[in-house]
């Protein structure tokens, strides 16, 4: 199974480092720098693709309701979330002009994150921080030991070639590993707009001050 540890010995692996760790925290040189940068790099690719094994779906806490202002609600963001995705719809695939609308702001205090929408009982689609890596699936410890390489080849004094190669490898790696991970899902045909449908003539789900056509006799 996967661990912290396997997974930076793989990064040591990638830089032409022959030492290995044992520990995170055993005093190497090695195990300091990667003690350093390992939740960083962590954060940072969690952040990079919307990655199924990591994707959290969550009613949010309500923090307060804005009567007269800008938004509505404000909610609590998790406090495991790396990255927050969008806010769950009334159907999959909606298109663009149906999309919840919201945004990110920090509360007053300046302490914690949260999110403002006009939805009411929202629930957030994010990415989760607080997976264990034993939880990850290959393609996505290739890309972050890609990543945690090429942090820390500068710092192990690595040659400037192999330091160069980490950068390429991880922008490839991205590409690659994010590819391999939609494919592990059947999405829906993407659906076109309302305008878009009206002006082919299919008004069968137009609406008319929010009444559907088809459902108008």
């Amino acid at each position: 199974m996967a661990s912290q540890v396997n997974i930076c010995n793989m990064a040591l692996m990638r830089i032409g480092v022959r030492d290995r760790i044992a520990s995170m925290t055993e005093g190497s040189e090695e195990s300091r720098v990667l003690s350093e940068v390992y939740e960083t790099i962590l954060e940072l690719v969690l952040t990079q693709v919307d990655w199924a094994f990591a994707r959290q779906r969550k009613a949010l806490t309500l923090l307060e309701t804005m009567t007269g202002e800008e938004w509505t609600y404000r909610y609590q963001l998790p406090a495991n979330c790396a990255f927050a995705r969008k806010i769950e719809g009334d159907a999959r695939n909606l298109p663009n002009e149906a999309l919840v609308v919201w945004q990110l702001e920090s509360q007053d205090d300046g302490l914690k994150k949260t999110i403002v929408t006009d939805r009411k009982d929202a629930v957030l689609i994010y990415t989760r921080n607080d997976l264990k890596p034993g939880m990850y699936p290959a393609h996505f410890r290739d890309h972050l030991q890609w990543m945690l390489a090429q942090e820390i080849a500068r710092p192990l004094s690595v040659r400037e070639e192999i330091i160069d190669m980490t950068m390429r490898a991880a922008g490839r790696s991205l590409s690659i590993n994010g590819a391999i991970d939609l494919n592990q899902a059947q999405p829906d045909q993407n659906l076109p707009s309302e305008f878009e449908r009206v002006r082919e003539g299919d008004l069968s789900m137009f609406r008319v001050n929010s009444i559907r056509t088809e459902d108008i006799d």
